[in-house]
């Protein structure tokens, strides 16, 4: 065997031979086979389907849409990665991960590509934005992919367009809140109908929240990645955390609508319980829920003087199925949704006493996961502080094999994308335990290219970036093999320039 290419240990990029990606956990979904639960999307007139192969987002409204994935936030390291089929109306598109008050991602416009990051936003409708990169879109557009690398206190930043790295940097001395925070996608159109299907998405994580099924905040944190909705002309300014509360605070001249939602991701059965107070303005609305979207939720509501149990199932306004007086002594309430047969039953506790129970009979499949969300909403004055919160939840993501979930259980070298490339190419692969563990590159006659990585690992998911100019490949066949504690496994690799 030729023996005389060069090694060179080969991390997430090319430019920083620093510690590899670690990451524990992977989301990969196709939508080859449904696979639209989980997602949500807040916005009005939008409709969410999966056809050929894809999710198509569809909607007539000139706002920008942004979809929740069924994923809970994220924390440290990793790899985000969607590929689309083609749009119809698009004038921008988005993916990064964003936190309470933070935000890195990478978007497209027109014809350009940008890079951004801002650790304090106070105006969604015009962020003050630190630019990393700006430059022109690729002639040929198949997806793009984020990644990030905390080394020490600095955040390496990769992007790929098309498979080609467009954009390696450093973020020097990071702000805390770049380094967890939920993953998100954005579209906003032209002014007419438009819809855009996504093909693939792919996620390299570490979750957030540590211990599945359980989440509480005693909002200590000013920076726990909740997620902010509703009025994105005054969310900034009116949803915070500080002085150990999440607050929803507005005074304006007309009615507006706030919403937080857990870090917790997509969920089926659930209890979510909080301690807190307030006031709100005449009409105003306070509730818990889980949904999807503004026509799919269940809902448990205050408003006047009484408390309702509600759902809306393709419509915006909810069915009633219980109401009682909201006069019931307690400080604490909890919500509790369950699946029983074929039916969703919710109850209200106030001091864990019992006070109300309504049945959703035989609701859609749509109607049976959502994200959790505390709102308040129909009234121009809001001032209300909760102290804490407590959830239990059974996730979307540990209960339906079709999500894709791979845990750090697994070993697997996963095929590189894209594929064929010119001139690189992401390898993901999943380890089942530390040890020590290579990547290497052969030619078609079995001659070692490189060492694309080399040296102990921590069990869990990692990747590497290819560059073939590096090291002045020719167009053809190649083959990488990841060898690990006795197991291994190879795949094919082509280049096509």
């Amino acid at each position: 065997m030729n023996l005389t290419a060069k090694l060179i240990i080969l991390i997430i990029a090319l430019a920083f031979p620093l510690s590899s990606q670690v990451t524990s956990h992977r989301y990969f979904q196709t939508f080859d086979n449904g696979g639209s639960e989980g997602y949500a999307v807040f916005s009005a007139d939008v409709d969410v389907s999966v056809q050929n192969g894809g999710m198509v987002i569809s909607t007539a409204s000139q706002d920008m849409i942004n979809i929740m994935l069924p994923l809970g936030a994220t924390t440290g390291d990793f790899t985000y990665r969607i590929n689309s089929s083609g749009s119809d109306n698009i004038i921008q598109g988005a993916i990064g991960r964003a936190g309470f008050k933070s935000e890195i991602g990478v978007v497209i416009k027109n014809d350009t590509v940008r890079v951004f990051y801002t650790v304090d936003i106070q105006s969604y409708p015009n962020p003050s934005y630190t630019m990393l990169y700006s430059g022109p879109m690729p002639s040929v557009y198949t997806g793009m992919q984020l990644s990030g690398i905390r080394s020490g206190n600095d955040l390496i930043v990769a992007v790929q367009i098309s498979g080609t790295t467009i954009y390696q940097g450093t973020i020097p001395n990071a702000d805390p809140s770049l380094f967890s925070g939920s993953m998100y996608i954005s579209v906003l159109g032209d002014g007419n109908p438009y819809n855009i299907s996504l093909d693939e998405i792919e996620i390299n994580y570490n979750p957030y929240v540590s211990t599945p099924g359980s989440f509480s905040d005693d909002f200590s944190n000013p920076i726990s990645p909740w997620s902010r909705f509703g009025d994105f002309n005054v969310i900034a300014q009116s949803v915070n955390i500080s002085g150990g509360k999440l607050n929803f605070t507005y005074n304006g001249v007309n009615p507006t609508t706030l919403l937080a939602a857990p870090p917790v991701g997509a969920v089926r059965d659930f209890t979510f319980e909080a301690t807190g107070s307030g006031t709100l303005g005449s009409d105003g609305v306070g509730a818990v829920s889980r949904g999807s979207d503004l026509k799919h939720y269940i809902t448990v509501f205050w408003e006047d003087d009484s408390v309702y149990i509600g759902y809306a199932d393709g419509f915006y306004e909810p069915v009633i199925v219980a109401r009682t007086s909201s006069n019931v002594p307690g400080t604490r309430s909890k919500v509790e949704v369950i699946t029983s047969g074929s039916n969703q039953v919710v109850r209200l506790y106030m001091d864990n006493v019992l006070v109300m129970t309504g049945t959703i009979v035989n609701p859609s499949e749509r109607l049976k996961t959502g994200h959790m969300m505390v709102s308040y909403e129909r009234t121009n004055q809001i001032n209300i502080s909760i102290d804490d919160v407590a959830a239990t939840y059974t996730s979307v993501l540990t209960s339906a094999a079709e999500t894709g979930v791979l845990q750090s259980g697994d070993f697997t070298l996963r095929q590189n994308f894209p594929n064929p490339f010119n001139p690189s190419t992401t390898i993901n692969y999943t380890l089942s335990g530390a040890g020590i563990a290579k990547l290497i590159l052969y030619d078609v006659l079995g001659n070692t290219v490189t060492e694309l990585a080399s040296g102990y690992h921590e069990a869990g998911s990692h990747t590497a970036i290819l560059n073939a100019g590096s090291y002045k490949l020719t167009s053809g066949v190649y083959y990488a093999r990841l060898t690990s504690n006795g197991q291994s496994q190879t795949i094919k690799l082509i280049l096509m320039k």
